[in-house]
């Protein structure tokens, strides 16, 4: 029902909880320009930083690693 394994169920289950959530909190709001764009900035406030950090990690970890394994 949940999938078969291999990530299946963990990757259903985040989506059953994230809709359920984004169902709970937002459901009593007017559907409004206003309201949407409100939603836009806080997600984008929420997800760019980690989305930075992630996309910066690697190639510094790789450039440390490099300038220390150079003679």
């Amino acid at each position: 029902m949940l999938g078969k394994g291999g990530g299946q169920t963990g990757v259903m289950l985040f989506f059953l909880l994230s809709g359920f959530l984004m169902a709970h909190l937002h459901l009593g709001e007017a559907f409004t320009a206003r309201n949407v764009g409100r939603y836009a900035l806080r997600r984008i406030a929420r997800v760019y930083p980690l989305f930075l950090i992630a996309a910066a990690l690697p190639p510094t970890l790789l450039a440390l690693h490099f300038a220390a394994a150079s003679p």
